[in-house]
């Protein structure tokens, strides 16, 4: 979400991490986590604790997931974090285990659509200018219709497909897949406006 006071915005994500022990039979107890947050306002936080969420898991056989939720706020609409967590073998050992990015987006930031292939505003009439928030009211079911619509006859199709075929089929998608993005970004956004 966003919020702005005293002319400052501040824009806040909910995050969820699961922490899952791959060999059970090591026992790992999770102890400090590192984080990283880059905001594209150009700051980079460094964030370090004990455990995590006021807690310090162990995975084992019994246990071997740990899932938590937190949350992060930045003064620009976009960024990403990563980190890592050190775990504690029962012998007394350290591992680091490194979390790879992920991004922090404003789902209504234009220019994350933009990256993304879904140019709005090209397939209207008029200059080009940003599409205004309110118009995500209709747009967005319109665009899941006809996600649903093509999606259900995609796979009527793909069944019907000779099996010899279907590698082949996914080759091609691969080798094209930005020009089919645009296209049924193409075609949601002419149904949603």
């Amino acid at each position: 979400g966003s919020r702005s006071a005293q002319g400052v915005s501040v824009h806040w994500w909910r995050y969820s991490i699961r922490v899952e022990n791959l060999n059970p039979d090591e026992p790992v107890t999770l102890r400090e986590r590192h984080w990283r947050i880059f905001s594209l306002s150009g700051t980079l936080e460094t964030v370090r604790g004990k455990g995590v969420v006021g807690q310090e898991p162990r995975l084992s056989k019994e246990y071997p997931a740990f899932q938590y939720s937190s949350h992060i706020s930045l003064s620009a609409s976009s960024g990403h974090m990563w980190g890592t967590f050190k775990m504690e073998k029962d012998d007394g050992t350290f591992i680091e285990v490194r979390i790879p990015p992920f991004n922090l987006e404003y789902l209504m930031n234009f220019s994350y659509l933009y990256r993304h292939k879904l140019i709005v505003r090209q397939f209207h009439t008029s200059s080009p200018r940003h599409v205004h928030p309110l118009i995500w009211i209709f747009l967005k079911p319109a665009l899941k219709g006809v996600a649903w619509l093509t999606g259900r006859s995609a796979r009527k199709w793909y069944r019907g497909l000779p099996a010899e075929k279907r590698p082949i089929f996914f080759q091609h998608l691969n080798r094209h897949k930005y020009k089919y993005f645009t296209i049924i970004g193409a075609i949601g956004s002419t149904f949603g406006v």
